[in-house]
């Protein structure tokens, strides 16, 4: 019987050895692991597991670097503000698809002159993501202000302008039968504008730098910061055309 006694005492001196630590989930006791499980002194065991890593703190971290690493892979409520310049969607692993896009930029109007809205639609296939932008050739600022958007889309701040461009608000489809009206700016009228966009049929097919026919500033107009004559407005829509050719070559 002494025998059997000193045997379990020597067992479980021998479950302490010199590199056992406490554990947390045996207070007070000194344990050590084997095969993943815990073995305590009392001769109580535990399973050790990978769970106990996933605690409120844990998780939150992973969060963070998650947002932070992995900012954006798509954005179902719109552009953001940082694709006002480059209108290029934030769609990781995805990239635009070669044109002829199916897609135009429809414009009810041949010129612009302040006060007067202009009305413009996206035809083509149904579509789901949208940023619509007025611009002057060779610019990437936004011009003039976008009126009332229809429904399933919102203004987006560009330019500093509040009303500078128009987004999608969700991920409906939208059609050809919707329509955005847009005004002339109020003073600085460029001389000639076009509209420009980037379409997105789903989040993995879209196509960026669809634009519209150009549009002139009416000479009526009282929004420029300098008078042009028909024959200067005209030399210089014939440039823009002849720019708008050589870059699609």
């Amino acid at each position: 019987m002494k025998n059997i006694q000193s045997q379990g005492q020597k067992m479980n001196r021998s479950w302490v050895s010199d590199s056992a630590q406490p554990s947390s989930s045996c207070p007070c006791l000194k344990c050590f692991y084997s095969q993943r499980i815990q073995f305590c002194v009392k001769g109580e065991r535990q399973p050790h597991s990978a769970m106990a890593l996933w605690t409120p703190p844990f998780l939150f971290g992973a969060l963070i670097f998650w947002t932070t690493a992995f900012p954006c892979v798509a954005f179902p409520t719109g552009a953001p503000a940082s694709a006002c310049k480059t209108m290029k969607p934030i769609h990781l692993g995805v990239h635009s698809r070669p044109h002829p896009a199916p897609y135009e930029l429809q414009v009810w109007a041949h010129s612009f002159t302040n006060g007067q809205p202009i009305t413009v639609q996206v035809l083509g296939l149904e579509y789901r993501g949208l940023l619509l932008e007025a611009r002057m050739f060779g610019s990437t600022a936004a011009l003039g202000t976008w009126q009332s958007p229809p429904n399933n889309t919102r203004f987006l701040q560009c330019s500093g302008n509040p009303q500078g461009a128009v987004t999608h608000s969700n991920m409906e489809l939208k059609t050809s039968l919707t329509t955005y009206t847009w005004l002339p700016p109020s003073s600085g009228c460029p001389p000639f504008i076009a509209f420009i966009a980037t379409v997105a049929h789903t989040h993995e097919i879209y196509w960026l730098n669809i634009k519209s026919k150009v549009l002139w500033r009416d000479p009526t107009a009282t929004c420029g910061s300098e008078k042009f004559t028909w024959t200067a407005t005209t030399v210089i829509m014939l440039l823009f055309h002849l720019l708008l050719l050589l870059s699609c070559i």
